[in-house]
Formats: structure tokens, sequence, C-alpha cells
């Protein structure tokens, strides 16, 4: 009896390990590699892209930031990231590290930022 518990219980460890959730550090998952991205996104596909996009998204609005602060004028060009849908920023954020498995994800980001329109904003003055 003792042998087939053993035998149960090694059996569900197994079947457990091939579907753990991969153990990335969220810190740096815009450095990751787009192969990484593409098995992480296999094994767990929620995970992804609520991990990746946020990165993704917080990335692209500091760009912004950081392009509006550096412009010091009225009204800076920035990029507008509300042109394209969220669903399609993914779309295109997947297909670039499909295409693109030795790039870093941060790349793929790059890529999808610079084909956003740019529009004025106004900087308000303190």
């Amino acid at each position: 009896m003792l042998g087939r518990v053993s035998a149960a219980v090694a059996a569900c460890a197994v079947s457990s390990m091939a579907y753990a959730k991969p153990q990335l550090d969220p810190n740096n998952l815009g450095t990751s590699s787009c192969a990484k991205f593409n098995k992480v996104l296999v094994v767990d596909p929620h995970w992804t892209k609520d991990n990746y996009f946020s990165w993704a998204q917080g990335f692209m609005a500091g760009a912004d930031v950081a392009a509006a602060t550096i412009e010091h004028s009225a009204q800076s060009r920035v990029s507008d990231l509300n042109a394209i849908s969220v669903d399609e920023q993914w779309a295109r954020l997947t297909a670039f590290c499909a295409s693109h498995p030795r790039a870093t994800f941060a790349q793929g980001v790059w890529v999808l930022y610079l084909s956003f329109p740019l529009g004025l904003v106004p900087i308000p003055t303190p």
C-alpha cells in the first residue's frame, strides 16, 4: 500500500512540475530574450500578458515623459499611445518576438513605441 501511495505522490509531483509557472524576475522582463518570452507565453499566457505588457506600457509612458521633459517647450511632441488599441499592441509585440527570438523584449517594445504617431500635448507650467 505504501508503495502505491509513494508512486501516486511521485506522479503528482512530476506532473505539477511540468505545469509550474516559470520563475522570472518581474524586474528584468525588458531584458529577457524574445526566445524566453515565447516560452513563457506558451506556459502561461495570462501571466505573460499581465506582466510583460505592464512592463511595456510603463516603458513607453516613461519614454513619453522623458521626451516631454527634454523638449522644454509649451507643447511637446510625444507618441500618441492611444492611437493603437492595446490588443493590437500586444499582437505586434508577440509577432515581433516570434520573428526575432534573439532580440530582447525591450527591443520589441521600442519598435512598437516608434510606430505610434506623434501628437502635441501641452506641458503644464509649475
